[in-house]
């Protein structure tokens, strides 16, 4: 399916399950739809599930413009109008947390709550440098996307579960369909860099779930305790042995701890 927001940028997004009210949810940096796929399953068997495309990354179009937060937040609600949703509950990922926090700070009347899986405030020094690093494989032609994906994955991952998973995750990161570009990746990376909630956070009115990975190095548990405790109707949880991408590791987990927060609020 297609979104356009008013500025004339399409959205790619995928519509699962049914039932009221729905809920969306939004990929981190350099992520599309597919990142959640091991927890869409579980929330589609109760709800109307939403899952896009961020602009710069998958199907959605990769406008070579500066990407400024707002922006970001209100492609998620240029979606949520064309999918004609009524007031949803947003989850969101690392910087997509970001993004579903923003939305949530600006539509309060649309967005019922957040979950937020692995936030930050304002992306740790660690991971900037990170990622700024892995920004230079682009320069390389062929571009070595193998030996990308292993600079990050250590980043991104336990090291029970890379033990374990480390070739498959090398093997979907080099044949993704739609792989970044190189503009995608540094528009969306000046982005992170730039954001910084620390300013508005404490606008998120909505009832909030963060949670954390045990074993995140990208952004540690205090990272996101420190969300939580700026959010003023917040409550933290923490994945048992997760790291940063507690979706993937633990999808079955992670959707129960969606599925009982949603429930709680009914």
């Amino acid at each position: 399916m297609n979104a356009v927001t008013p500025t004339g940028v399409n959205l790619y997004y995928e519509e699962h399950g049914a039932g009221e009210p729905a809920c969306i949810l939004v990929p981190g940096f350099a992520a599309d739809a597919g990142f959640w796929a091991g927890v869409v399953p579980a929330l589609a068997a109760e709800r109307r599930v939403l899952v896009l495309d961020p602009r710069g990354a998958g199907r959605s179009d990769i406008p070579d413009i500066a990407y400024a937060l707002g922006d970001l937040a209100q492609d998620v609600l240029a979606v949520l109008r064309a999918a004609d949703t009524g007031p949803v509950d947003v989850v969101g990922h690392s910087f997509g947390g970001l993004v579903a926090a923003r939305l949530a700070a600006e539509e309060q009347s649309g967005v019922r709550s957040v979950v937020l899986f692995n936030p930050f405030l304002r992306l740790p020094l660690g991971a900037r440098l990170a990622l700024t690093a892995a920004g230079m494989f682009y320069r390389s032609d062929p571009f070595p996307m193998r030996e990308m994906a292993t600079a990050l994955l250590p980043w991104l991952y336990s090291w029970r579960f890379l033990e374990e998973w480390l070739p498959e995750l090398i093997r979907v990161s080099v044949e993704n369909p739609h792989p970044q570009p190189q503009i995608g990746f540094e528009r969306q990376l000046a982005a992170l860099v730039d954001a910084d909630a620390s300013a508005w956070a404490s606008r998120v009115g909505v009832p909030a779930l963060v949670v954390a990975g045990e074993r995140d190095l990208m952004v540690p548990p205090a990272v996101a305790a420190a969300v939580a405790a700026e959010l003023p109707r917040a409550d933290l949880v923490t994945v048992a042995g997760a790291g940063h991408c507690s979706p993937v590791e633990q999808p079955q987990e992670c959707a129960r701890i969606v599925l009982d927060f949603l429930a709680a609020g009914q």
